[in-house]
């Protein structure tokens, strides 16, 4: 829960970011699945696989696929409740094959419908970007703000908040995507990236 996570001193509230555990396996194919890197769904039909890349150890690489139009990766963030009217930022570092672009956006589950809130105070369902900026061949670091609105808590307390992180919806297949280091917490600076132990 994130009351819990910000009480015992965490300042991401990604877990495994920094893609070190992968317990599922290394690779994976299976399109809306966890079969990777540990509490991340990859959203594509591209292969997810764990790669070394110099001197940022450990990192996600996703090979984008036109077999469908999504390539991000995801993540739910439980209890958002706890956070309405708070801006979070999101920071992530990403490469690519060649130059891409990227994509991002968050997903509020409330109790009635999914519906962006990058952008908006409440929200509706609707295609609400955060982030689309050109990438690199070269590692860079991005990051985007967003504020948690004031929205109708599910009754079974199951409300949570979908962070996406990838490139263009259509991207052409075949271009490599290098992702590390993704984090969410409060404020709105992107501040180093909180490293923790494996345990």
């Amino acid at each position: 829960e994130v009351r819990s996570l910000i009480g015992a001193g965490r300042k991401n509230l990604i877990i495994n970011g920094g893609f070190d555990v992968w317990q599922r396996g290394t690779s994976a194919t299976s399109y809306n699945s966890y079969a990777s890197a540990d509490r991340w769904k990859h959203i594509t039909y591209g292969a997810i696989s764990k790669v070394s890349d110099g001197d940022r150890n450990t990192v996600l690489k996703m090979v984008t696929s036109t077999t469908s139009s999504l390539n991000h990766i995801r993540q739910y963030l439980e209890a958002p409740a706890n956070l309405k009217g708070k801006t979070l930022t999101l920071s992530f570092w990403m490469k690519t094959s060649e130059a891409l672009t990227t994509r991002v956006d968050f997903w509020l589950h409330d109790s009635s419908s999914n519906y962006a809130i990058y952008g908006k105070d409440g929200g509706v369902a609707g295609d609400a970007i955060a982030l689309s900026v050109a990438t690199t061949t070269s590692w860079a670091k991005y990051s985007v703000s967003v504020t948690v609105p004031t929205y109708t808590e599910k009754t079974d307390g199951t409300d949570k908040l979908e962070i996406n992180v990838g490139v263009a919806n259509s991207t052409a297949a075949g271009k490599s995507v290098y992702i590390d280091d993704v984090q969410l917490e409060l404020g709105s600076v992107a501040t180093d990236f909180e490293h923790r132990s494996y345990g």
